[in-house]
């Protein structure tokens, strides 16, 4: 059993032409045709594997990724995998709220500050161990970080990890938003991102932002 958890509303964020010479004779016009001809046989080729490579959000997805762009997160997390004890049948209304607790204290929430606003932030090796534990690279995880530090900070504030998180569907084909795509995707390409990748990935995220060194 998984729950969902819902943070902080913030609000809206703002997320060779070549030439050739003349060539004389038959033979050469003959040549240049069919250089032409697989020139644009392989153009017309990669562009087929282009887009059979392009992963997308699904309709549910796209919901989370719509939160995200609203500075809203969600997070979700597995019951099971908290720790907690089980929950005995009958329990009294004291038990249940004490276990709800504890389970929403064990739970992935955004670092807020004295007043209650989201300040996390992720560091780059953080970011780095999210993306290799689903499946990125080093070098990829330093190329999205750079993209995503709009501020040149060398973190990654909770505001910047939801607009990267938005941008998957508003600008889904740019070459951040694909890669942060197959990353969700387990690295499969040709798919549909679902509702429990994306937020699983969210998850992983939230779950590595700290309070930020402003605050502390």
């Amino acid at each position: 059993m998984s729950v969902l958890s819902v943070g902080p509303n913030l609000g809206n964020n703002a997320y060779p032409q070549t030439g050739t010479s003349e060539q004389q004779g038959a033979a050469s016009s003959s040549s240049n045709v069919n250089t032409a001809s697989t020139a644009t046989q392989s153009m017309t080729a990669a562009a087929s594997q282009s887009s059979t490579e392009v992963v997308t959000l699904s309709p549910e997805a796209n919901q989370y990724a719509a939160l995200a762009s609203q500075g809203i997160a969600v997070t979700e997390v597995s019951i099971a995998g908290l720790g907690l004890p089980s929950l005995p049948q009958g329990s009294s209304p004291a038990t249940m709220i004490g276990y709800l607790k504890d389970m929403s204290e064990a739970s992935p929430t955004v670092p807020v500050d004295a007043d209650g606003k989201p300040d996390g932030e992720i560091t780059s090796s953080a970011f780095a161990k999210v993306v290799e534990q689903f499946g990125g690279t080093k070098q990829q995880a330093d190329q999205l970080f750079a993209a995503l530090d709009t501020n040149g900070s060398d973190s990654l504030s909770n505001a910047e990890v939801l607009q990267g998180l938005a941008s998957v569907s508003t600008d889904g084909n740019s070459s951040t938003a694909q890669s942060l795509l197959s990353l969700m995707n387990d690295g499969n390409s040709g798919t549909s991102v679902s509702q429990e990748s994306f937020l699983a990935f969210e998850t992983a995220l939230i779950a590595a932002e700290t309070p930020s060194q402003a605050s502390s």
